[in-house]
């Protein structure tokens, strides 16, 4: 779940509103811990860029759907 604009959002209406600007959208999977957790991360990025810490799903979601208001 990710929170922008103030409203909820589910990682699948996010992945959709993303491909439908033009981002893949990956999920890397690590080996369980000792716990048998599993480390998921998911990456947005354009065509011909790699995944890297920078461009995670969310923070591409916040920079591409957050609006600021307009300066008065």
């Amino acid at each position: 779940m990710v929170n922008i604009n103030g409203y909820i959002y589910d990682y699948a209406e996010i992945i959709e509103a993303l491909q439908k600007k033009g981002y893949i959208v990956i999920c890397e999977e690590h080996n369980p811990d000792k716990r048998g957790n599993i480390k998921r991360e998911w990456h947005a990025f354009k065509a011909g860029e790699s995944p890297n810490p920078l461009n995670t799903m969310e923070s591409v979601a916040l920079k591409e759907f957050h609006k600021k208001p307009p300066l008065n």
